[in-house]
């Protein structure tokens, strides 16, 4: 019968069989799905015809009033900041 310290080794060896195999399975075996082109209709040989194109001259990245918002943000925030220091001194 195996005392402790044997019985330690014999789980070290099964756990680092079992780690080594592991390590030797692939990752990712299945394959990725193909990358769509369907966006890419354009013509990029002929560029006069960009400009015939009704594309919008910019494009909003906030909600209107965004800035308002922020800035509003940040007075309230200075407007705090000056009365806490006030408060300090």
């Amino acid at each position: 019968m195996p005392n402790r310290v044997e019985k330690g080794w014999q789980n070290y060896q099964t756990a680092k069989t079992v780690r080594k195999a592991r390590q030797e399975i692939k990752r990712n075996r299945k394959s990725q799905r193909v990358r769509r082109r369907d966006w890419n209709t354009y013509n990029f040989d002929d560029l006069d015809a960009f400009e015939d194109m009704d594309l919008p001259d910019s494009e909003r990245m906030l909600p209107r009033g965004s800035q308002e918002r922020r800035r509003a943000q940040l007075e309230m925030a200075l407007s705090a900041l000056r009365e806490d220091e006030a408060d300090t001194f």
